[in-house]
């Protein structure tokens, strides 16, 4: 796989508001994917989403978007 085929690389991504309330999450994305995150309610779906685009709080882990990604 080529690098320019990176779209977004999540690698042991935790995080949350306060306190850490997710992790450790790891996944990469690759042009033409599709991701989905699943699982029950309140176990942190929608926060790996908010840290990925910088609402919510990095504890420890990273996030690295391809030039020209745009996370809104």
């Amino acid at each position: 796989m080529t690098t320019a085929a990176r779209l977004l690389d999540v690698n042991a991504l935790v995080a949350g508001y306060k306190e850490p309330v997710v992790g450790p999450v790891s996944f990469r994305l690759t042009r033409g994917e599709i991701l989905g995150l699943a699982g029950p309610n309140g176990s942190g779906k929608s926060t790996v989403l908010r840290a990925i685009i910088g609402r919510a709080r990095i504890f420890s882990g990273t996030v690295e978007r391809s030039e020209g990604v745009r996370a809104t």
